[in-house]
């Protein structure tokens, strides 16, 4: 069984911190990073786009909008 974890944060806030803030945090994502990987519980890793460059897919009585 795989499972999708999804990790966000406020971009707002991101660009709030300064660049010391940015490097903790970007550490302990990587240290998470390799725990996973070298236990095997990470398959497959990516990262997502900004805000501004989403796009929002609806669906109305089962037809793409």
């Amino acid at each position: 069984m795989k499972f999708l974890c999804l990790a966000f944060g406020d971009e707002k806030k991101f660009e709030e911190m300064s660049s010391g803030e940015l490097e903790e945090i970007s550490g302990k994502c990587q240290a998470l990073d390799e725990v996973l990987r070298k236990s095997g519980h990470m398959v497959a890793m990516g990262a997502l786009g900004l805000t501004p460059d989403a796009a929002t897919v609806r669906t109305r009585k089962g037809k793409f909008r």
